[in-house]
């Protein structure tokens, strides 16, 4: 089924727990919902149309002390021979980009993996100094967990969308991933400064295999499966999961066992003796 009017996305929003004053990072895929309708019962089919029908109805459920975050990432940026300034360079997502656009927002300054923010709590979540690192520490999804955000997800399970797991994998220090450091020119309060920023990678080694389980077992954790909800829209579904319990039982997870995010592991990695 599709076709979606805006009473039915007002009533899914509700529904995930979307409130207003709420604090909400907003992924996923707007494609995969089909194309909504107008008043008069016509498709949608302009993505821009599409893009402020969910921006406006999530901010007239927000009210003006709500927050919207949401992923900024340009993995094209990583080795290429440009300047990455967060107020231009575009980002891999046609939702975020369109947000980026068209909203007042803040840019976590990171060339990679950032994540930007548009209301009154922006700032708290987004601050204008260069961010070293994505996740851990200090980090935008540090402070979504503490200010409880809630992960909402369009068109896509939790499971397949929730980027915060790297962000417990950081703090968990699990022994898969290692710190990267890259070089790369950011623009910083108008010049280009040469910067050096990390990612957390895998490891890759001959004879390793690491098959990651798209967060199948994180997500069936009794605490965190008892938070998802989950609602349909047009021909998927949008679903969400609030940080404070998915962040710190994740974590907690992986302390039990530092493997699994993942299916399945062969070979020896480096971090083995």
């Amino acid at each position: 089924m599709t076709g979606y009017d805006r009473a039915g996305l007002t009533a899914a929003y509700h529904a995930v727990g979307v409130a207003a004053g709420g604090l909400v990072y907003l992924t996923g895929n707007l494609g995969r919902l089909g194309f909504p309708v107008d008043e008069s019962g016509a498709l949608i089919r302009d993505k821009t149309a599409i893009a402020e029908l969910h921006l406006s109805v999530l901010q007239d459920i927000l009210g003006p002390d709500g927050t919207i975050v949401f992923p900024t990432h340009s993995w094209a940026e990583v080795n290429a021979a440009t300047v990455f300034d967060p107020a231009t360079t575009p980002c891999d997502y046609p939702l975020s980009q369109h947000i980026l656009t068209y909203r007042d927002s803040r840019r976590q300054i990171h060339p990679f993996a950032s994540v930007a923010a548009t209301g009154v709590r922006a700032a708290e979540i987004i601050d204008d100094t260069l961010s070293p690192h994505a996740y851990g520490v200090s980090s935008p999804f540090d402070s979504m967990t503490r200010l409880g955000a809630l992960h909402v997800a369009l068109g896509l399970p939790v499971a397949r969308s929730i980027s915060a797991v790297h962000h417990c994998e950081a703090l968990a220090q699990v022994p898969y991933r290692y710190i990267k450091g890259f070089r790369k020119d950011i623009l910083l309060n108008g010049i280009s400064q040469p910067s050096e920023v990390f990612l957390h990678v895998l490891y890759r080694a001959p004879g390793l295999t690491l098959e990651r389980d798209q967060n199948v077992k994180i997500t069936a954790l009794p605490a965190i499966s008892a938070a998802l909800i989950d609602t349909p829209v047009g021909r998927s579904r949008v679903a969400s999961v609030p940080l404070d319990v998915f962040v710190p039982e994740t974590i907690a997870a992986m302390r039990r066992d530092p493997y699994i995010w993942l299916r399945r592991i062969e070979g020896n990695g480096p971090w083995m003796t």
